[in-house]
Protein backbone atom coordinates (compact mmCIF):
# COMPACT_ATOMS: atom_id res chain seq x y z
CA UNK A 1 0.00 0.00 0.00
CA UNK A 2 1.87 3.60 -0.74
CA UNK A 3 2.02 4.76 2.57
CA UNK A 4 1.65 8.73 1.70
CA UNK A 5 0.30 10.77 4.34
CA UNK A 6 -0.21 13.79 1.24
CA UNK A 7 -2.49 14.61 -1.18
CA UNK A 8 -0.57 15.43 -4.21
CA UNK A 9 -1.20 16.84 -7.62
CA UNK A 10 1.54 15.15 -10.52
CA UNK A 11 2.36 16.25 -13.79
CA UNK A 12 2.05 12.71 -16.05
CA UNK A 13 1.35 13.25 -19.62
CA UNK A 14 -1.07 15.43 -18.25
CA UNK A 15 -0.68 16.48 -14.94
CA UNK A 16 -2.28 14.29 -12.32
CA UNK A 17 -2.64 13.98 -8.12
CA UNK A 18 -1.61 11.42 -6.10
CA UNK A 19 -3.42 9.64 -2.68
CA UNK A 20 -3.37 9.70 1.13
CA UNK A 21 -2.14 7.90 3.48
CA UNK A 22 -2.99 4.08 4.70
CA UNK A 23 -2.10 3.61 8.49
CA UNK A 24 -3.14 1.04 11.56
CA UNK A 25 -4.21 2.19 14.64
CA UNK A 26 -5.71 0.33 17.95
CA UNK A 27 -8.28 1.32 19.45
CA UNK A 28 -7.57 3.85 22.46
CA UNK A 29 -9.52 3.22 25.62
CA UNK A 30 -9.56 5.24 28.30
CA UNK A 31 -24.66 6.73 44.68
CA UNK A 32 -27.38 8.05 45.60
CA UNK A 33 -28.82 9.15 48.98
CA UNK A 34 -32.49 7.63 50.74
CA UNK A 35 -33.92 9.83 52.62
CA UNK A 36 -33.27 9.24 56.50
CA UNK A 37 -36.62 7.67 58.40
CA UNK A 38 -38.49 10.29 60.70
CA UNK A 39 -39.32 8.39 64.33
CA UNK A 40 -41.58 9.93 66.30
CA UNK A 41 -41.12 9.42 70.15
CA UNK A 42 -44.74 8.30 71.86
CA UNK A 43 -45.34 10.33 75.07
CA UNK A 44 -48.70 10.04 77.81
CA UNK A 45 -50.66 13.38 77.10
CA UNK A 46 -50.56 15.26 80.67
CA UNK A 47 -53.56 16.40 82.14
CA UNK A 48 -55.21 19.49 80.60
CA UNK A 49 -55.60 21.92 83.33
CA UNK A 50 -57.92 24.47 84.69
CA UNK A 51 -58.09 27.63 82.40
CA UNK A 52 -59.04 31.33 84.16
CA UNK A 53 -61.95 32.38 82.53
CA UNK A 54 -60.23 34.98 80.96
CA UNK A 55 -56.83 34.23 78.45
CA UNK A 56 -54.44 35.69 76.10
CA UNK A 57 -54.97 32.91 73.20
CA UNK A 58 -51.95 33.27 70.73
CA UNK A 59 -52.19 33.87 67.20
CA UNK A 60 -50.49 30.64 65.02
CA UNK A 61 -49.24 31.10 61.57
CA UNK A 62 -51.32 30.50 58.55
CA UNK A 63 -50.86 29.35 55.81
CA UNK A 64 -52.71 32.24 53.66
CA UNK A 65 -50.97 34.87 56.16
CA UNK A 66 -46.84 36.44 55.75
CA UNK A 67 -44.17 36.39 56.91
CA UNK A 68 -43.84 32.41 56.94
CA UNK A 69 -40.30 31.28 57.36
CA UNK A 70 -38.16 29.10 55.17
CA UNK A 71 -39.50 25.82 54.23
CA UNK A 72 -43.51 26.29 55.16
CA UNK A 73 -45.93 25.24 53.10
CA UNK A 74 -46.96 28.82 50.49
CA UNK A 75 -48.95 29.74 47.89
CA UNK A 76 -46.98 33.49 46.80
CA UNK A 77 -44.10 35.20 47.15
CA UNK A 78 -45.45 37.71 49.52
CA UNK A 79 -46.43 35.27 52.11
CA UNK A 80 -42.53 34.17 52.70
CA UNK A 81 -40.15 36.32 54.75
CA UNK A 82 -37.14 35.68 51.98
CA UNK A 83 -39.95 36.73 49.27
CA UNK A 84 -39.86 33.46 47.43
CA UNK A 85 -42.39 30.93 47.18
CA UNK A 86 -41.04 27.84 45.32
CA UNK A 87 -44.42 26.57 43.50
CA UNK A 88 -43.65 25.30 40.30
CA UNK A 89 -44.99 21.45 39.91
CA UNK A 90 -42.36 18.38 41.48
CA UNK A 91 -40.64 21.55 43.41
CA UNK A 92 -40.78 21.76 47.05
CA UNK A 93 -43.65 23.90 47.07
CA UNK A 94 -42.12 25.93 50.45
CA UNK A 95 -41.24 29.29 51.32
CA UNK A 96 -37.19 28.83 50.35
CA UNK A 97 -34.42 31.56 48.45
CA UNK A 98 -32.53 32.19 45.54
CA UNK A 99 -28.98 30.76 44.24
CA UNK A 100 -26.83 31.61 41.53
CA UNK A 101 -24.69 28.57 41.33
CA UNK A 102 -25.28 24.43 42.59
CA UNK A 103 -22.55 25.57 45.34
CA UNK A 104 -25.16 27.90 47.13
CA UNK A 105 -27.74 25.00 47.92
CA UNK A 106 -24.56 22.60 49.30
CA UNK A 107 -25.51 23.93 52.96
CA UNK A 108 -29.03 22.72 52.72
CA UNK A 109 -28.67 19.20 52.80
CA UNK A 110 -29.10 16.06 50.93
CA UNK A 111 -31.41 16.20 47.50
CA UNK A 112 -31.89 20.20 47.78
CA UNK A 113 -30.04 21.81 44.65
CA UNK A 114 -30.38 25.13 42.47
CA UNK A 115 -33.38 24.53 40.34
CA UNK A 116 -35.29 26.55 38.23
CA UNK A 117 -38.61 27.98 39.05
CA UNK A 118 -41.29 29.55 36.97
CA UNK A 119 -43.88 31.12 38.60
CA UNK A 120 -45.84 34.08 36.23
CA UNK A 121 -43.66 36.91 37.23
CA UNK A 122 -40.58 34.72 35.53
CA UNK A 123 -37.81 31.85 35.77
CA UNK A 124 -35.53 32.28 38.56
CA UNK A 125 -32.97 29.88 40.14
CA UNK A 126 -33.60 29.07 43.55
CA UNK A 127 -32.42 25.76 46.35
CA UNK A 128 -35.08 22.96 45.93
CA UNK A 129 -35.78 18.98 45.49
CA UNK A 130 -36.86 18.30 42.51
CA UNK A 131 -39.08 15.09 42.74
CA UNK A 132 -37.94 12.16 40.78
CA UNK A 133 -34.82 13.83 39.95
CA UNK A 134 -31.51 12.01 38.89
CA UNK A 135 -29.10 13.62 36.21
CA UNK A 136 -26.49 16.68 36.97
CA UNK A 137 -26.34 19.64 34.54
CA UNK A 138 -24.41 18.59 31.78
CA UNK A 139 -26.11 15.43 31.29
CA UNK A 140 -28.59 13.97 28.93
CA UNK A 141 -32.03 14.37 29.64
CA UNK A 142 -35.66 14.36 27.69
CA UNK A 143 -37.86 16.37 30.35
CA UNK A 144 -37.11 19.15 33.06
CA UNK A 145 -38.05 16.89 36.09
CA UNK A 146 -35.07 14.48 35.26
CA UNK A 147 -33.14 17.07 36.08
CA UNK A 148 -31.20 18.49 39.88
CA UNK A 149 -31.74 21.60 38.10
CA UNK A 150 -35.55 20.88 36.89
CA UNK A 151 -34.31 22.37 33.41
CA UNK A 152 -33.81 20.32 30.09
CA UNK A 153 -34.22 21.38 26.96
CA UNK A 154 -34.91 17.83 25.31
CA UNK A 155 -30.96 17.05 24.95
CA UNK A 156 -29.24 17.87 28.05
CA UNK A 157 -29.93 19.90 32.04
CA UNK A 158 -28.85 23.13 32.08
CA UNK A 159 -27.71 24.80 35.55
CA UNK A 160 -26.83 27.84 36.69
CA UNK A 161 -23.54 29.77 36.41
CA UNK A 162 -21.52 32.85 37.38
CA UNK A 163 -18.74 32.25 34.39
CA UNK A 164 -17.84 30.22 31.54
CA UNK A 165 -15.46 28.08 33.77
CA UNK A 166 -18.10 25.96 35.68
CA UNK A 167 -20.00 24.74 32.93
CA UNK A 168 -19.62 21.53 30.69
CA UNK A 169 -17.50 21.55 27.27
CA UNK A 170 -19.45 23.33 24.68
CA UNK A 171 -21.64 25.32 26.80
CA UNK A 172 -21.32 28.78 27.74
CA UNK A 173 -22.32 31.12 30.99
CA UNK A 174 -25.39 33.21 29.41
CA UNK A 175 -28.64 34.60 29.07
CA UNK A 176 -31.12 31.76 28.62
CA UNK A 177 -34.43 32.14 27.23
CA UNK A 178 -36.65 30.12 29.06
CA UNK A 179 -40.62 30.37 30.40
CA UNK A 180 -41.00 33.59 29.27
CA UNK A 181 -37.87 35.18 30.66
CA UNK A 182 -34.43 34.15 30.85
CA UNK A 183 -31.72 33.31 33.65
CA UNK A 184 -27.96 33.34 33.97
CA UNK A 185 -27.52 29.83 32.88
CA UNK A 186 -24.68 27.17 31.01
CA UNK A 187 -26.29 27.09 27.45
CA UNK A 188 -25.40 26.65 23.67
CA UNK A 189 -24.40 30.25 22.69
CA UNK A 190 -27.13 31.67 20.93
CA UNK A 191 -26.35 32.05 17.02
CA UNK A 192 -27.56 34.21 14.38
CA UNK A 193 -25.78 33.23 11.91
CA UNK A 194 -22.87 30.87 11.09
CA UNK A 195 -20.89 30.52 13.97
CA UNK A 196 -17.76 28.89 14.67
CA UNK A 197 -16.80 28.03 18.13
CA UNK A 198 -13.21 26.90 19.86
CA UNK A 199 -13.68 24.22 23.33
CA UNK A 200 -10.46 23.09 25.00
CA UNK A 201 -11.04 19.49 25.72
CA UNK A 202 -7.70 18.87 27.58
CA UNK A 203 -3.94 20.42 27.86
CA UNK A 204 -2.01 19.00 29.56
CA UNK A 205 0.53 16.26 30.35
CA UNK A 206 -0.38 12.69 28.43
CA UNK A 207 1.28 9.20 28.91
CA UNK A 208 2.51 8.99 25.32
CA UNK A 209 0.90 5.61 23.42
CA UNK A 210 -2.12 5.58 25.79
CA UNK A 211 -3.84 8.60 25.75
CA UNK A 212 -6.39 10.64 28.34
CA UNK A 213 -9.98 9.48 28.95
CA UNK A 214 -12.92 9.50 26.09
CA UNK A 215 -13.96 13.31 26.47
CA UNK A 216 -17.84 13.70 26.13
CA UNK A 217 -18.98 16.66 24.63
CA UNK A 218 -22.81 17.76 24.36
CA UNK A 219 -23.51 19.36 20.64
CA UNK A 220 -26.63 21.45 19.68
CA UNK A 221 -29.55 21.08 17.27
CA UNK A 222 -28.34 23.26 14.92
CA UNK A 223 -24.30 21.49 14.18
CA UNK A 224 -23.30 21.84 10.86
CA UNK A 225 -19.45 20.21 11.75
CA UNK A 226 -17.15 18.99 13.96
CA UNK A 227 -13.57 19.22 13.75
CA UNK A 228 -11.59 17.55 16.70
CA UNK A 229 -7.81 18.97 17.04
CA UNK A 230 -5.14 17.01 19.08
CA UNK A 231 -1.49 18.45 18.98
CA UNK A 232 1.99 17.56 20.31
CA UNK A 233 2.84 20.65 22.27
CA UNK A 234 6.44 19.67 22.60
CA UNK A 235 7.66 18.41 19.11
CA UNK A 236 6.87 17.20 15.75
CA UNK A 237 8.48 13.61 15.96
CA UNK A 238 5.25 12.04 17.71
CA UNK A 239 2.38 10.91 15.75
CA UNK A 240 -1.18 12.71 17.14
CA UNK A 241 -3.95 10.29 16.80
CA UNK A 242 -7.81 10.26 16.90
CA UNK A 243 -8.82 6.63 17.46
CA UNK A 244 -12.41 6.80 17.89
CA UNK A 245 -15.61 9.26 17.43
CA UNK A 246 -18.46 7.80 18.91
CA UNK A 247 -21.95 9.37 17.82
CA UNK A 248 -24.71 9.71 20.25
CA UNK A 249 -26.73 6.56 18.88
CA UNK A 250 -23.71 4.78 19.63
CA UNK A 251 -22.55 4.85 16.01
CA UNK A 252 -18.86 4.20 15.42
CA UNK A 253 -17.60 7.38 13.32
CA UNK A 254 -14.07 6.63 13.67
CA UNK A 255 -12.87 3.55 14.92
CA UNK A 256 -9.27 2.89 15.29
CA UNK A 257 -9.85 -0.84 15.89
CA UNK A 258 -11.38 -1.69 12.39
CA UNK A 259 -9.03 1.07 10.05
CA UNK A 260 -7.41 -0.61 7.46
CA UNK A 261 -7.72 0.35 3.99
CA UNK A 262 -10.33 -1.56 3.10
CA UNK A 263 -12.57 -0.25 5.52
CA UNK A 264 -15.23 2.45 4.20
CA UNK A 265 -16.42 3.97 7.86
CA UNK A 266 -18.45 7.10 8.28
CA UNK A 267 -15.72 10.28 8.39
CA UNK A 268 -13.05 9.20 6.70
CA UNK A 269 -9.66 10.02 8.99
CA UNK A 270 -6.33 9.22 8.48
CA UNK A 271 -6.14 7.65 12.15
CA UNK A 272 -2.45 9.59 13.06
CA UNK A 273 -0.36 12.30 11.77
CA UNK A 274 3.12 13.68 12.77
CA UNK A 275 2.53 16.87 15.29
CA UNK A 276 -1.02 17.44 14.74
CA UNK A 277 -4.20 15.44 13.70
CA UNK A 278 -7.67 16.70 12.61
CA UNK A 279 -10.44 14.57 12.86
CA UNK A 280 -13.34 16.33 10.54
CA UNK A 281 -16.82 15.11 9.78
CA UNK A 282 -18.88 14.95 8.26
CA UNK A 283 -16.50 14.30 4.58
CA UNK A 284 -19.30 13.25 2.98
CA UNK A 285 -22.66 14.61 1.50
CA UNK A 286 -25.04 11.56 3.39
CA UNK A 287 -23.41 11.85 6.96
CA UNK A 288 -25.92 14.34 9.08
CA UNK A 289 -24.45 15.10 12.17
CA UNK A 290 -26.87 14.64 15.44
CA UNK A 291 -27.33 16.73 18.41
CA UNK A 292 -26.87 14.59 21.45
CA UNK A 293 -23.32 13.31 23.53
CA UNK A 294 -20.02 12.50 21.24
CA UNK A 295 -17.30 10.84 22.84
CA UNK A 296 -13.79 10.72 21.68
CA UNK A 297 -10.46 9.50 22.07
CA UNK A 298 -6.99 11.05 21.61
CA UNK A 299 -3.42 10.53 22.15
CA UNK A 300 0.12 10.94 20.94
CA UNK A 301 2.25 8.12 19.61
CA UNK A 302 5.71 7.21 19.24
CA UNK A 303 7.02 6.70 15.34
CA UNK A 304 8.24 3.11 15.70
CA UNK A 305 9.78 3.29 11.88
CA UNK A 306 11.99 6.23 13.79
CA UNK A 307 12.82 4.58 16.55
CA UNK A 308 10.92 7.20 18.82
CA UNK A 309 10.88 6.66 22.31
CA UNK A 310 8.92 9.20 24.69
CA UNK A 311 7.30 8.47 27.60
CA UNK A 312 5.07 11.85 28.62
CA UNK A 313 4.16 14.64 26.73
CA UNK A 314 1.94 18.14 26.27
CA UNK A 315 -0.44 17.23 24.52
CA UNK A 316 -3.53 19.98 23.36
CA UNK A 317 -7.31 18.79 22.69
CA UNK A 318 -9.63 21.21 21.17
CA UNK A 319 -13.01 20.58 19.16
CA UNK A 320 -13.95 22.88 16.77
CA UNK A 321 -18.16 23.11 16.43
CA UNK A 322 -19.35 24.84 12.73
CA UNK A 323 -23.09 26.14 13.48
CA UNK A 324 -25.53 27.29 11.76
CA UNK A 325 -29.50 28.07 11.67
CA UNK A 326 -31.43 25.54 10.67
CA UNK A 327 -27.96 23.24 10.04
CA UNK A 328 -27.17 24.51 6.87
CA UNK A 329 -24.52 26.56 5.51
CA UNK A 330 -25.07 27.75 1.49
CA UNK A 331 -22.60 30.66 1.20
CA UNK A 332 -19.20 31.61 3.02
CA UNK A 333 -15.58 32.80 2.48
CA UNK A 334 -12.43 31.43 1.97
CA UNK A 335 -9.37 33.21 3.04
CA UNK A 336 -5.37 32.79 1.65
CA UNK A 337 -2.02 33.67 2.38
CA UNK A 338 -0.03 33.24 -0.12
CA UNK A 339 3.70 32.32 0.86
CA UNK A 340 6.67 33.13 -1.89
CA UNK A 341 9.22 31.02 -1.83
CA UNK A 342 13.00 31.57 -2.88
CA UNK A 343 13.82 32.94 -6.11
CA UNK A 344 10.66 32.33 -8.49
CA UNK A 345 11.10 32.77 -12.40
CA UNK A 346 10.08 36.16 -13.36
CA UNK A 347 10.83 37.58 -10.45
CA UNK A 348 7.73 36.86 -8.40
CA UNK A 349 8.10 38.51 -5.01
CA UNK A 350 4.73 39.86 -2.41
CA UNK A 351 6.43 43.22 -3.83
CA UNK A 352 5.15 41.77 -7.12
CA UNK A 353 2.54 39.38 -6.65
CA UNK A 354 -0.78 41.51 -7.05
CA UNK A 355 0.53 42.87 -10.16
CA UNK A 356 1.84 39.55 -11.56
CA UNK A 357 -0.58 39.11 -14.57
CA UNK A 358 -0.07 35.27 -13.91
CA UNK A 359 -0.63 34.72 -10.67
CA UNK A 360 -3.66 37.07 -10.96
CA UNK A 361 -5.19 35.30 -13.65
CA UNK A 362 -4.95 31.93 -11.65
CA UNK A 363 -6.14 33.15 -8.85
CA UNK A 364 -9.24 34.90 -10.76
CA UNK A 365 -9.46 31.19 -12.22
CA UNK A 366 -10.03 29.68 -8.71
CA UNK A 367 -12.31 32.27 -7.46
CA UNK A 368 -14.56 31.38 -9.88
CA UNK A 369 -14.27 27.99 -9.17
CA UNK A 370 -15.06 28.01 -5.86
CA UNK A 371 -17.81 30.42 -6.34
CA UNK A 372 -19.49 27.98 -8.17
CA UNK A 373 -19.65 26.24 -4.46
CA UNK A 374 -21.25 28.81 -3.18
CA UNK A 375 -17.62 29.92 -1.75
CA UNK A 376 -16.39 33.73 -1.69
CA UNK A 377 -12.17 34.00 -2.01
CA UNK A 378 -10.06 36.76 -0.56
CA UNK A 379 -6.20 36.81 -0.63
CA UNK A 380 -5.17 38.41 2.65
CA UNK A 381 -1.56 39.09 1.53
CA UNK A 382 1.67 37.50 0.11
CA UNK A 383 4.73 37.31 1.85
CA UNK A 384 8.56 36.33 1.21
CA UNK A 385 10.65 33.69 2.91
CA UNK A 386 14.18 34.23 1.17
CA UNK A 387 17.45 34.07 3.14
CA UNK A 388 18.12 30.11 3.77
CA UNK A 389 15.04 28.80 4.25
CA UNK A 390 14.18 30.25 0.84
CA UNK A 391 17.12 28.47 -0.64
CA UNK A 392 16.20 24.94 1.10
CA UNK A 393 12.77 24.57 0.50
CA UNK A 394 12.45 26.75 -3.06
CA UNK A 395 12.79 23.07 -3.87
CA UNK A 396 11.35 20.76 -2.36
CA UNK A 397 13.50 17.71 -1.74
CA UNK A 398 12.24 15.35 0.62
CA UNK A 399 8.55 14.98 2.90
CA UNK A 400 10.88 16.43 5.95
CA UNK A 401 11.43 19.09 3.87
CA UNK A 402 8.06 19.81 3.16
CA UNK A 403 7.25 19.40 6.62
CA UNK A 404 8.93 21.84 7.82
CA UNK A 405 8.02 24.39 4.60
CA UNK A 406 4.67 24.29 6.62
CA UNK A 407 6.11 24.79 9.91
CA UNK A 408 6.88 28.48 8.53
CA UNK A 409 3.56 29.08 8.39
CA UNK A 410 3.80 30.17 12.08
CA UNK A 411 3.68 34.46 11.08
CA UNK A 412 -0.14 33.38 10.31
CA UNK A 413 -2.87 33.58 12.35
CA UNK A 414 -6.73 33.17 12.03
CA UNK A 415 -8.67 30.48 9.65
CA UNK A 416 -6.53 31.07 6.62
CA UNK A 417 -5.11 28.66 4.02
CA UNK A 418 -1.26 29.34 3.55
CA UNK A 419 -0.26 28.34 -0.58
CA UNK A 420 3.59 27.88 -0.59
CA UNK A 421 4.37 28.42 -3.94
CA UNK A 422 7.64 27.18 -4.83
CA UNK A 423 9.55 26.30 -7.97
CA UNK A 424 8.95 22.88 -7.76
CA UNK A 425 8.85 19.10 -5.93
CA UNK A 426 12.04 16.65 -7.08
CA UNK A 427 11.69 13.08 -8.03
CA UNK A 428 14.19 13.03 -5.10
CA UNK A 429 10.89 13.91 -2.81
CA UNK A 430 9.36 10.54 -3.14
CA UNK A 431 5.84 12.65 -4.50
CA UNK A 432 5.62 10.55 -7.94
CA UNK A 433 6.45 13.83 -10.11
CA UNK A 434 3.79 15.93 -7.66
CA UNK A 435 3.05 19.43 -9.18
CA UNK A 436 1.21 20.22 -5.89
CA UNK A 437 0.87 19.16 -2.08
CA UNK A 438 -1.83 19.33 1.04
CA UNK A 439 -0.69 19.26 4.10
CA UNK A 440 -3.39 16.71 4.77
CA UNK A 441 -6.66 15.64 3.70
CA UNK A 442 -8.86 17.51 6.59
CA UNK A 443 -6.16 19.68 7.33
CA UNK A 444 -6.00 21.17 11.04
CA UNK A 445 -7.66 24.25 10.56
CA UNK A 446 -7.20 27.71 12.60
CA UNK A 447 -3.97 25.93 14.10
CA UNK A 448 -0.97 27.47 12.16
CA UNK A 449 2.91 26.41 12.05
CA UNK A 450 2.80 22.96 12.30
CA UNK A 451 3.86 20.49 10.45
CA UNK A 452 0.22 20.09 8.55
CA UNK A 453 -0.35 23.87 8.25
CA UNK A 454 -0.79 24.38 4.76
CA UNK A 455 -0.63 23.67 0.83
CA UNK A 456 1.99 23.44 -1.40
CA UNK A 457 1.96 24.54 -5.41
CA UNK A 458 4.64 24.57 -8.02
CA UNK A 459 5.04 27.88 -10.11
CA UNK A 460 7.33 26.64 -12.22
CA UNK A 461 6.28 23.13 -13.47
CA UNK A 462 2.67 23.98 -13.38
CA UNK A 463 3.64 26.21 -16.98
CA UNK A 464 4.18 24.42 -20.02
CA UNK A 465 3.08 23.25 -23.32
CA UNK A 466 0.74 26.27 -23.85
CA UNK A 467 -1.51 24.72 -20.89
CA UNK A 468 -0.86 26.88 -17.31
CA UNK A 469 -2.12 24.57 -14.77
CA UNK A 470 -1.47 26.52 -11.84
CA UNK A 471 -4.90 27.51 -10.64
CA UNK A 472 -6.65 23.52 -11.00
CA UNK A 473 -3.46 22.86 -8.69
CA UNK A 474 -4.18 25.80 -6.24
CA UNK A 475 -7.67 25.00 -6.10
CA UNK A 476 -7.29 21.49 -5.77
CA UNK A 477 -4.93 21.29 -3.10
CA UNK A 478 -7.04 23.64 -1.03
CA UNK A 479 -9.69 21.26 -1.69
CA UNK A 480 -7.98 18.33 -0.05
CA UNK A 481 -7.23 20.74 2.74
CA UNK A 482 -10.76 21.91 3.07
CA UNK A 483 -11.53 17.70 3.39
CA UNK A 484 -11.86 16.40 -0.26
CA UNK A 485 -10.54 13.04 -1.41
CA UNK A 486 -10.25 12.06 -5.24
CA UNK A 487 -13.13 11.12 -6.88
CA UNK A 488 -10.86 8.18 -8.26
CA UNK A 489 -7.12 7.22 -7.49
CA UNK A 490 -4.27 6.69 -9.76
CA UNK A 491 -4.04 3.00 -8.29
CA UNK A 492 -6.59 0.24 -7.75
CA UNK A 493 -8.48 0.27 -4.46
CA UNK A 494 -7.26 -2.20 -1.36
CA UNK A 495 -8.83 -5.31 -1.69
CA UNK A 496 -6.96 -6.97 1.39
CA UNK A 497 -5.98 -5.52 5.13
CA UNK A 498 -2.14 -5.87 3.94
CA UNK A 499 -2.00 -5.33 0.00
CA UNK A 500 0.60 -2.70 -0.70
CA UNK A 501 0.57 0.09 -3.10
CA UNK A 502 -3.30 0.47 -3.55
CA UNK A 503 -5.61 3.21 -2.76
CA UNK A 504 -7.57 3.24 0.69
CA UNK A 505 -10.91 2.99 0.74
CA UNK A 506 -11.82 1.12 -2.43
CA UNK A 507 -10.00 4.05 -4.47
CA UNK A 508 -12.84 6.30 -4.99
CA UNK A 509 -14.58 9.13 -2.96
CA UNK A 510 -17.27 9.52 -0.26
CA UNK A 511 -19.41 11.75 -2.39
CA UNK A 512 -22.99 10.86 -3.88
CA UNK A 513 -22.91 12.75 -6.55
CA UNK A 514 -19.31 12.42 -7.92
CA UNK A 515 -18.56 9.75 -11.03
CA UNK A 516 -15.91 6.98 -9.96
CA UNK A 517 -14.56 6.04 -13.35
CA UNK A 518 -11.74 7.99 -14.84
CA UNK A 519 -13.36 9.00 -17.90
CA UNK A 520 -16.46 10.32 -16.57
CA UNK A 521 -14.64 12.58 -13.60
CA UNK A 522 -12.23 14.19 -16.28
CA UNK A 523 -13.75 17.19 -15.58
CA UNK A 524 -14.25 17.73 -12.47
CA UNK A 525 -11.63 19.71 -10.11
CA UNK A 526 -10.60 16.87 -7.27
CA UNK A 527 -9.70 14.25 -9.99
CA UNK A 528 -6.03 13.23 -9.65
CA UNK A 529 -4.97 14.42 -12.80
CA UNK A 530 -5.75 17.92 -14.91
CA UNK A 531 -5.57 19.76 -18.13
CA UNK A 532 -6.31 22.69 -17.27
CA UNK A 533 -9.94 22.49 -17.76
CA UNK A 534 -11.13 20.42 -15.11
CA UNK A 535 -13.27 23.05 -12.90
CA UNK A 536 -16.18 21.36 -11.84
CA UNK A 537 -17.48 20.99 -8.27
CA UNK A 538 -20.42 18.86 -7.56
CA UNK A 539 -23.14 20.03 -5.32
CA UNK A 540 -22.11 16.93 -2.43
CA UNK A 541 -17.98 18.27 -2.95
CA UNK A 542 -19.58 22.05 -2.32
CA UNK A 543 -21.32 21.04 0.90
CA UNK A 544 -18.13 19.59 1.90
CA UNK A 545 -16.08 22.58 1.63
CA UNK A 546 -18.56 25.18 2.77
CA UNK A 547 -19.13 23.03 6.35
CA UNK A 548 -15.49 23.36 6.93
CA UNK A 549 -14.83 25.46 9.94
CA UNK A 550 -12.08 27.38 7.64
CA UNK A 551 -14.77 28.58 5.46
CA UNK A 552 -16.03 31.52 7.25
CA UNK A 553 -18.91 34.48 6.69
Amino acid sequence: MTRLRFACLVLVAVCSIGCAAVVSYPDVRGDALGPADARADVVAIPDVPVLPDVVDIPVLPDVQGSNLPNGSPCGADAQCTSGICIRSPRLSGTCGVACTREVDCLVMGSGVHCALDRPASGPRWVCSTVEGSSALAGQDCTSDFECFSNACDGIACHGPCMADSECSPTFRCGAWAVAGGSVQACRFTPITGVSVEDFQLFDGTSVVDRGVSDRLIIVPPDVVSLTYIVQDMVGQELWAAIPRLEAPDGTLLIDGTRWNGITEQPTREIIYEHQVNAAYAPTNNTLRLAPGFYRASFSLVNDRTAMTSVNMRRMRVVLRIKRAPGGVVTSGTLHLRVFLVGTLAGGLTAATARSNARLQAAVATMTMMYAGAGIRLVVDNYADIGGADGTTYGTIDSRVELEQLFTRSSTTTGDVINIFMIRGISMAAGLGGAIGVAGDIGGPPGVQGTTHSGVVVSWETTFGGGRDLLPQTMAHECGHFLGLWHLVERVPGCTSPGQMDCAPFGGIDAITDTPNTMGASQPYLMNWFTDGTNNRVSPGQAQVLRYNPVVGQ
